[in-house]
């Protein structure tokens, strides 16, 4: 928006304020008749004045609160958050473009879209893989599925020879503290590595959250576990600098918010979902405000992945990898470093990028292997490419996997017939041009076709991922299974697709 729409925009508001139709006349009214031309000339100018500092504020207003795209707050640069508190809120199921910073105009999302006006959003964020345990296990190492080896919830752990985030910090002397809210996170998969508490205790949800699936529902809600971080903030006595996780699981399937906001989006119980977590991150944020510790926090908000929502004839997620699940909000906030809104585009960005990113901003030396780079640096790489996969449809079903590959512009994916997609042109991936494209088009393709060649060459066949995947227990297998998580990995080995 230009500077003079913005003025012109305030000049009507003034307008109609000053110039609305006459009162009742009054005595004072008529009193006014009786003042000198020099006294009625000082009234208007200072009428004149009051309304032009209210034109001025609210244009000043305006252009504070308009996103700066292609720049980068100059304060923000590696170790320039040293020694600050690091809060990492991962938003399960949560589709970017359900978000009212993200342009949605149905949303309820108040507090994520005040730390996005307060920071950065990263408008082209996407996952690695439409699943939430693989897609946690890579956010907290920074390795990508293929390489760390977490293929699908359940049958699949993460080993302790990888490094992660809770580790390297508790390492660089700081108190380690997680909080997620459904069973499929629990610790017994491996994502509780560095942790010194990993409040894994979802215990068993109301059965007034009727599941389509399996009652109960092993999860808990965003109020619940907000509560539990609150009083870890209110009781911790630790000088150290903390990093805290936590993980709300109220946007996936199935969709039943609580009240007010049943009522309110009876038509779209997702977005219901969505605009409860925000307000239970908003309590949060407020806990955190009041504990005095906000002002040196770095607060990061991502989704671990979307939800197709019916695109592409998928209801939900996991078995497809186009950007209804794939593309995912990533905001980042601190009030001491940043004086938002910042917005990065033309570019995508991986969450495998927010470890070593943190990393940078607090200077800290990592010298494992990782396949995430840190966004300071990477956040002009317009050629960047990120890697995505869903074993699912193999896993569970003996259909083929997808693997692919994505730029900002374009997208390929290895499908049983392959696809490519001109992202600028079709975003919402309906034409396959993979047939089709020549000349740089075909370049760009192959180019893609060639780095995800590169990426999946040392992962192992199929057959062996399915074979490394252990057998869930009976319990383990019966508290999935509650949250529509049905694992298949021993049926695929034995069909040996």
């Amino acid at each position: 928006m230009k500077l003079k729409y913005v003025s012109s925009a305030c000049w009507r508001l003034y307008n109609l304020r000053v110039m609305a139709k006459p009162r009742r006349r009054t005595r004072d009214d008529r009193a006014k008749q009786t003042r000198t031309p020099a006294q009625r000339h000082r009234s208007r100018r200072r009428y004149g004045l009051a309304g032009g500092l209210v034109i001025v504020l609210a244009i000043a207003v305006a252009v504070a609160a308009w996103p700066r795209r292609g720049k980068w707050p100059p304060r923000f640069v590696s170790g320039s958050a040293s020694g600050a508190n690091v809060l990492l809120i991962t938003l399960d199921t949560t589709r970017a473009d359900r978000l009212g910073c993200y342009g949605y105009i149905g949303a309820a999302t108040p507090t994520l879209d005040a730390l996005a006006t307060a920071g950065i959003r990263f408008d082209d964020a996407v996952t690695v893989a439409p699943i939430t345990l693989p897609a946690h296990a890579t956010i907290m190492t920074a390795v990508d599925p293929p390489h760390h080896g977490v293929r699908h919830n359940g049958e699949y752990q993460l080993d302790e020879k990888h490094e992660t985030l809770a580790e390297l910090l508790r390492t660089n002397g700081y108190e380690t503290a997680a909080f997620v809210s459904a069973f499929v996170l629990d610790g017994r998969f491996g994502l509780d590595q560095g942790f010194d508490l990993y409040d894994d205790d979802v215990g068993v949800a109301p059965q007034a959250a009727a599941s389509e699936f399996t009652k109960p529902i092993h999860e808990r809600s965003a109020g619940a576990v907000t509560d539990r971080v609150i009083q870890w903030l209110k009781n911790r006595k630790d000088a150290r600098p903390f990093f805290c996780w936590v993980h709300y699981f109220d946007p996936h399937s199935p969709y039943h918010p609580p009240a007010p906001f049943a009522a309110r989006f009876a038509q779209e119980p997702y977005d219901g979902e969505i605009a409860y977590m925000d307000a239970q991150l908003g309590r949060l944020l407020q806990a955190l405000d009041n504990s005095g510790a906000a002002g040196n926090t770095l607060t990061i908000a991502v989704a671990d992945h979307g939800e197709s929502l019916g695109d592409h004839g998928e209801a939900t997620h996991a078995k497809l990898i186009y950007d209804s699940t794939m593309r995912v909000p990533l905001i980042i906030s601190h009030p001491s470093l940043i004086r938002g809104p910042y917005v990065v585009d033309g570019v995508v960005v991986s969450v495998a990028d927010i470890l070593p990113t943190v990393v940078d901003l607090l200077g800290l030396a990592d010298t494992s292997p990782r396949d995430g780079r840190s966004l300071l640096a990477g956040r002009t790489n317009r050629d960047r490419m990120c890697y995505m996969e869903t074993l699912a449809p193999y896993l569970d079903d003996g259909w083929s996997p997808l693997f692919g590959m994505r730029r900002h512009a374009d997208k390929y994916v290895l499908a049983p017939k392959p696809e490519y997609f001109d992202l600028v042109a079709d975003p919402g991936e309906l034409e396959n041009l993979y047939d089709t494209v020549v000349g740089d088009a075909l370049v760009s393709r192959d180019l893609l076709v060639g780095e995800l060649a590169s990426k999946t060459a040392d992962s192992g066949s199929l057959a062996a991922v399915a074979a490394s995947a252990q057998e869930p227990d009976s319990e383990t297998l019966r508290r999935l299974e509650s949250l529509g998580y049905v694992g298949s990995v021993r049926r695929a080995a034995v069909d040996g697709g």
